[in-house]
């Protein structure tokens, strides 16, 4: 029989090479395993947000914290209709101001449309802000 590098016979290095393969695999298992579990976990995490309904506050509670924090006049409507200013968000990153304007006047009823100006002053504070 043919010596080992160890000074163990080939029969004894295949055994221990066979072992060391079989808990390689049990650990690739169990990995396997903890990622799956982790998957599932977060599929669960960024699902759960979309199973239930979005309570966005009210028009009213948004401007009583406006008048809380004691600043003067009225909010913009784009400070206290979060649906508005995600939708004038997303139209300023390619838009217009005027071109944004109209499409929130087409999409929205006239009592949540916008002027280009008021746009241009919520965008202007939007990026200060930050």
């Amino acid at each position: 029989m043919m010596e080992a590098p160890e000074g163990r016979n080939m029969s004894d290095a295949a055994q221990a090479a066979k072992d060391h393969l079989a808990r390689a695999e049990r650990s690739i298992r169990e990995a396997q395993s903890a990622l799956a579990d982790a998957f599932n976990g977060l599929s669960t995490a960024i699902e759960a947000p979309v199973n239930r309904a979005y309570t966005a506050p009210s028009a009213e509670a948004l401007a009583q914290a406006y008048r809380k924090a004691h600043k003067r006049g009225t909010p913009s409507r784009l400070d206290v209709d979060p649906e508005l200013a995600a939708f004038a968000s997303e139209c300023l990153d390619s838009m217009t101001f005027h071109a944004a304007a109209a499409a929130i006047a087409a999409r929205f009823p006239p009592g949540r449309s916008v002027s280009a100006s008021s746009l241009h002053r919520w965008w202007h504070r939007q990026r200060t802000s930050t």
